[in-house]
């Protein structure tokens, strides 16, 4: 997110072939109406719900965004990175990287949350995932934004501007499976 309210997204294409991902208001965190400026070309395009976008191989898209908030009256944490700083991450001994490998699904699409990142380490603080990349859960409830911490981790958030902290706080059903 950027300062006034808006926000900047960048669409990669890292493969050798022509892609038509779909960027939906839900990636964004937006509601309604949504309006995309191409910071290459200056275009404006608007679009509800979700727009299919077109990439040549190996093409980056840069949008600035500008829409209503899904949170009408604040922002979610993964909204604003800055914010957020984990003074203690969890991990009691560093240890060495576990090599493991993450394919991308073939048959996943763009519409949902689909393959994020895959770290192979020991965890650490994510924004909208749990620390080993999972989608949030908590109690059977999957929650699409917040902030995955190992255990004996320690957040400090700037709250500046703002009047009202809300927090859901539980152990993911990830870590008891």
């Amino acid at each position: 997110s950027l300062a006034n309210g808006d926000k900047a997204v960048a669409i990669l294409n890292r493969t050798a072939a022509p892609v038509q991902p779909m960027l939906t208001t839900d990636h964004l965190k937006l509601r309604g109406e949504v309006e995309l400026t191409d910071l290459w070309t200056g275009a404006k395009s608007h679009f509800s719900g979700e727009t299919k976008l077109t990439l040549a191989p190996h093409q980056t898209l840069i949008y600035r965004v500008t829409g209503a908030h899904r949170l009408a009256n604040g922002h979610y944490l993964s909204e604003a990175p800055s914010d957020v700083n984990p003074a203690e991450d969890g991990i009691a001994t560093p240890e060495g990287d576990p090599t493991i490998h993450h394919e991308l699904s073939p048959w996943g699409g763009s519409k949902g949350p689909g393959d994020f990142p895959q770290y192979g380490g020991w965890g650490g603080a994510q924004a909208d995932r749990t620390p080993f990349g999972r989608p949030l859960r908590l109690m059977g409830k999957v929650y699409d934004t917040g902030i995955g911490v190992l255990a004996n981790s320690r957040l400090e958030v700037r709250n500046r501007g703002q009047s009202r902290f809300a927090a859901t706080v539980g152990i993911d059903d990830s870590a008891t499976a």
